[in-house]
């Protein structure tokens, strides 16, 4: 008698180690999955952000407009202000859209 009840103890553990196994398993892949899906979607973000160039933008709408004279113009490409003002743009249109997720998502 003891040793059926060994038996199906023994096997009832190996189906909880072997369901646990599997759960893990499934986990990893759809980690996997979603991983490969998000890289890629970041891939394409990436890609249309860096195609905006809204700073080099801005001061050649300023530089046409004649509002600027040209020393400024180029005191303004040396100290950096196109590539800062751009960072700041993208800061808040990244902001923006994060606040589009919920937080019950975000929350753990």
């Amino acid at each position: 008698m003891n040793a059926i009840i060994n038996f199906f103890a023994s096997f009832w553990e190996f189906l909880k180690s072997a369901l646990s196994w599997t759960v893990g398993a499934l986990g990893d892949v759809m980690q996997g999955v979603l991983s490969v899906f998000f890289e890629g979607f970041f891939a394409i973000v990436y890609a249309l952000v860096a195609s905006l160039d809204l700073g080099t933008y801005t001061l050649s709408l300023a530089s046409t407009w004649g509002a600027l004279p040209t020393q400024a113009v180029y005191l303004l490409n040396a100290i950096g202000i196109p590539q800062g003002l751009t960072m700041l743009a993208y800061a808040y249109g990244i902001r923006l859209i994060l606040n589009l997720i919920p937080a019950s998502i975000t929350r753990v």
